[in-house]
């Protein structure tokens, strides 16, 4: 099967569930081109990106006049500013009897607006005429790329269009609808839960599309609860894998050789982007309340984002510069260290003022495939792989006596850590595992591709 793959940032260091199902698909001896809109900036990136050579297989649409070339080639009768605006209505990109984001009469406007009188009221009313045709521009390129990804899939053969985030999928759809080319996306997080996310076009492409991939059950009810008419059977909980050869636990040699100079404080693991939704400044307040009790403990706080110096102050401000240590981004080959050498893993993650909340953290499974006892919060679909009390402890948000009192609980009970450690290396390989769950998703498309075929 040969999958375009739509998503924003390529690589993005907080997405590697995407990279992991990319690798996988092409491990099994399927076809991926990855369409995405730019190249993600950083100094870290994941080895299989290299090792599969992913960045060869991406194509970023330009927006030159060559694009323009291939709309206007594939629509002689665009040249001018009436047909444009139709070109647009025909492509579904304004709304039906709306006003588009150009306004209203954007071309017959701007021409007024720019023949008012001079003057102060002339200048200001300019604005939107130049406002109008700029609107009028992007949406004209848009389509431009469109027609020519069109034409490049076409010629490729793609199978099956999928995108990640529901704020791709309109351009999926797009897609789909100049080439006749079935798509499907993944709905994971921030892409429905945060306010303003279920948009007018959203909500339209979710019914459109051939099928949806939720990667939990608690997305499944909050969607079929927020739009309407879209049932249960068109959405399929598949969950996000990770790699379970990279992340083998820790045996009892192996912890006896880290631990040989003798006994030291108990470590606590935090891998996240720092951002409201990761709940990081209750962990430090929990962090506050161990360290006045006197419990003897060392926090690593992996990741990087708008918060960080906020937690860097707050860090500061209770006194813990010599406990808690936040790393910034590291690469791969640290983290495993980082997990390695860890005995608690903790992720204490909120609903954030926006709505926005976590859908079920990869770095959790990655910590509880290393047998890492874990320690999260009741939000989204966290329960869904955390068995509070089986494989881990889940407290309420927003809480840090909560979260301080099942870190102490953990830290202060080997015997826990251990047999939270087994049950949670067994919970990912069985739900949790990248072959597995991408075994799930190529069932899911060839069902789609089958019934449109009869």
């Amino acid at each position: 099967m040969k999958i375009a793959y739509m998503t924003k940032w390529v690589p993005k260091l907080s997405e590697t569930f995407i990279l992991n199902e990319m690798v996988q698909l092409i491990r099994e001896g399927h076809e991926v081109i990855i369409l995405a809109d730019r190249p993600h900036a950083t100094d870290i990136i994941p080895g299989d990106v290299e090792r599969y050579g992913l960045m060869d297989r991406v194509i970023y649409p330009k927006r030159t006049a060559g694009n323009l070339a291939d709309l206007a080639a594939s629509d002689p009768g665009i040249s001018t500013p009436l047909a444009l605006r139709g070109f647009l209505r025909r492509s579904g990109r304004e709304e039906e009897g709306g006003e588009g984001e150009a306004g209203p009469g954007a071309e017959g406007g701007a021409g007024r607006m720019a023949g008012e009188a001079p003057g102060l009221g002339g200048r200001v009313r300019r604005r939107p005429a130049r406002r109008a045709r700029r609107g009028m521009r992007r949406r004209v390129i848009d389509r431009a790329q469109d027609v020519a990804l069109a034409s490049r899939m076409q010629s490729e053969g793609v199978d099956l269009i999928h995108a990640h985030f529901a704020g791709w999928a309109p351009r999926a759809r797009m897609l789909s609808r100049l080439t006749d080319i079935p798509y499907t996306f993944t709905a994971h997080a921030h892409d429905i839960f945060a306010e303003g996310a279920l948009t007018g076009e959203v909500v339209e492409t979710m019914r459109e599309a051939s099928g949806i991939v939720v990667i939990s059950e608690y997305n499944r009810r909050f969607l079929t609860k927020n739009v309407p008419g879209l049932g249960h059977s068109k959405m399929k909980v598949i969950h996000c894998g990770i790699k379970l050869d990279e992340f083998e636990p820790v045996l009892d040699d192996e912890a006896m050789q880290i631990h040989k100079e003798g006994p030291e404080p108990d470590r606590i693991l935090t891998v996240a982007r720092f951002e409201p939704k990761k709940g990081l400044e209750h962990l430090i307040d929990a962090y506050g309340r161990l360290a006045s009790e006197g419990i003897d403990f060392r926090a690593v706080m992996v990741g990087d984002g708008p918060l960080r110096p906020g937690l860097v102050d707050r860090v500061k401000e209770a006194g813990l510069e010599d406990r808690v240590k936040l790393t910034g981004a590291v690469d791969d080959e640290r983290l495993a260290r980082l997990y390695r050498t860890s005995d608690v893993f903790a992720l204490p993650c909120v609903t954030a003022p926006d709505g926005d909340r976590d859908g079920i953290p990869v770095v959790l499974m990655e910590a509880m495939a290393m047998g890492i006892p874990v320690v999260s919060t009741e939000v989204s679909g966290i329960p869904e792989l955390v068995d509070h009390g089986k494989n881990g402890l889940l407290v309420p948000e927003k809480d840090p006596e909560a979260l301080a009192d099942a870190l102490e609980l953990i830290m202060g009970d080997p015997g826990s850590q251990d047999a939270f450690g087994r049950e949670g290396r067994e919970k990912v390989e069985r739900d949790f595992n990248i072959v597995h769950t991408v075994e799930e998703l190529l069932e899911n498309w060839e069902s789609i591709l089958r019934d449109r075929n009869t």
